[in-house]
């Protein structure tokens, strides 16, 4: 039980505001910062390009959409009466939303 007679915590509460103080840390704190939004902007961008979803689209928007503004797309080519296709599209939903990227 500390009764605050021996002042071994002054010297402790001084060295914890030395390090709330201190340059260097500000900086590296204000540059993880920067990182986490643009990080964040990214990923809000990427969403909005439509990245994290399956999507079905017709043959002829095909070229368009596979060739437009994302550097990576997976395609999957179904067929509605195939239940291997039906258990893919299910898994690639899962993936997708995981994966805005």
């Amino acid at each position: 039980l500390n009764n605050g007679d021996d002042g071994e915590d002054d010297g402790e509460d001084s060295d914890y505001d030395d390090l709330l103080d201190d340059p260097a840390l500000d900086e590296l704190r204000d540059l993880r910062l920067e990182q986490m939004k643009q990080a964040h902007m990214k990923k809000v961008e990427d969403i909005a390009r439509g990245h994290g979803q399956v999507r079905t689209i017709a043959q002829d928007e095909f070229l368009p959409e596979c060739t437009g503004t994302s550097e990576y797309v997976a395609v999957h080519f179904f067929h509605k009466e195939f239940q291997r296709c039906e258990i893919m599209d299910h898994h690639l939903k899962e993936i997708a939303v995981k994966h805005t990227e």
